[in-house]
């Protein structure tokens, strides 16, 4: 390689994060472990490359020593910067083929991060990206038992060739012991932030799914009686949202009580004599047995089909992209 084809494979950003004379370092490791410079070749004069590069003098000089740290050059008086491979022993545990593959790495991730791509998600990417190389696609769905059973069943068997079944874990197991082995996992909008914080140190990518009430349900709503007393049984947090959707749909629905599902004494003071109950799929149990002679309503969910077909488009890209990675290892 000439002098002037080093000039334009070299590519310095003065806007990037990355200090300048570690963008120039890493690009020359990556050009001489690749063996595009081979041992003995002179490098360019210090200060030559920085009037041809529009850099310091010191941005290059610290960039060689650099190299030089590394085994990859070694400067001596009189003769100047000349490249050399380091010795097997000079990166314990590597050869000259490890180093070739990480200064691949480390341009990779150069580019990456000077087009915008945040460590974070970098870092993150690569690693779920590893994971489902040595794991394959394994996916969860994370909810109530009841409902993530469901979901993980309408999920599956809409993927027939994808990543086979899709295991359902309940949330309050999730709670206890976390979650291993997984790549993906699927939840609920409302269940979403409490499991990407629970795993934000995990390589998981986390799919949220929206859903809906069942068309069924709101039929079942529909031919109560005026005077029926309706209990509504759900979680604190989600009974203005569960209020407000029955409502919008049927306006002239009598007022509903709340009760919360995690109040054993009120459920059972509360359910007895009412005329309708409306429930949520964990709250199933105790209002069977506090409301034996009351009209149940499972508040059950479907899936929109819009959010449906994002993780299920999302499911068969990454499992296309497993594929490819695991064909990759193979050649």
């Amino acid at each position: 390689m000439t002098g002037v084809e080093l000039d334009r494979r070299l590519r310095i950003d003065p806007d990037s994060d990355i200090p300048l004379w570690v963008q120039l370092r890493t690009q020359l490791e990556y050009i001489i472990a690749t063996g595009e410079l081979e041992p003995g070749v002179k490098l360019p004069a210090v200060r030559a490359l920085a009037q041809r590069l529009g850099v310091a003098v010191d941005t290059v000089r610290q960039a060689y020593d650099g190299l030089a740290q590394a085994g990859f050059a070694e400067t001596r008086h009189g003769v100047g910067t000349q490249v050399t491979l380091p010795a097997r022993s000079a990166v314990p545990g590597n050869d000259p083929w490890d180093l070739r593959q990480t200064a691949k790495v480390d341009a990779a991730l150069l580019e990456l991060l000077a087009d915008g791509v945040t460590p974070t998600v970098a870092g993150r990417a690569t690693q779920q990206r590893l994971t489902m190389l040595r794991l394959g696609l394994r996916v969860s769905f994370i909810g109530v038992r009841a409902s993530a059973e469901r979901y993980a069943a309408t999920l599956s068997a809409r993927l027939p060739d994808g990543p086979g079944a899709i295991k359902a874990l309940d949330i309050e197991e999730f709670r206890r012991a976390g979650v291993k082995d997984v790549t993906h996992v699927i939840s609920l909008v409302f269940h979403v932030r409490e499991v990407e914080e629970r795993l934000a140190e995990q390589p998981v990518r986390v799919l949220p799914l929206t859903s809906e009430l069942d068309a069924e349900v709101f039929g079942r709503i529909r031919r109560l009686g005026d005077g029926d007393r309706i209990v509504l049984v759900a979680r604190p947090a989600t009974r203005h949202s569960y209020e407000a959707l029955i409502q919008e749909r049927h306006p002239g629905i009598p007022p509903m009580e709340f009760v919360a599902d995690d109040d054993d004494d009120a459920l059972r003071r509360a359910l007895p004599d009412a005329g309708a109950v409306l429930h949520t799929s964990a709250a199933t149990p105790l209002v069977r047995r506090a409301a034996p002679r009351a009209e149940l309503i499972e508040l059950r969910h479907a899936p929109s089909e819009r959010s449906l077909d994002q993780v299920l488009n999302t499911l068969r890209t990454d499992g296309d992209l497993m594929l490819r990675l695991q064909r990759s290892t193979l050649q």
